[in-house]
């Protein structure tokens, strides 16, 4: 994934992924328009944005993720995930693949 690093954890069922932007891990934040407990697809492109908090989700760094196939989606830095304590989050995410 060009502009981050992604680490891979192997349970018994499944595997997960977390996304890293340089020392940052990234999560969902069921704010930003895709479920937190949802499928990702992984790998793919990802951009660094300017954090928007017009979009609802005040944050340091957004990554916006362009999957293979399926629709765009952000992830945000974790320190500022789920900050309204309403929101799902996830750093590990599970994949399609």
């Amino acid at each position: 994934m060009r502009g981050a690093a992604l680490v891979c954890a192997y349970t018994e069922n499944e595997e997960l992924y977390a996304v890293l932007r340089g020392p940052l891990t990234m999560a969902a934040d069921s704010r930003t328009g895709k479920a937190a407990d949802s499928l990702f697809s992984l790998p793919a492109t990802a951009s660094s944005e300017v954090p928007e908090i017009a979009e609802g989700v005040p944050c340091l760094v957004r990554l916006r993720i362009t999957p293979k196939a399926g629709e765009p989606y952000s992830l945000v830095d974790y320190a500022s995930a789920g900050r309204d304590w309403k929101t799902m989050i996830a750093a590990w995410l599970p994949t399609e693949e």
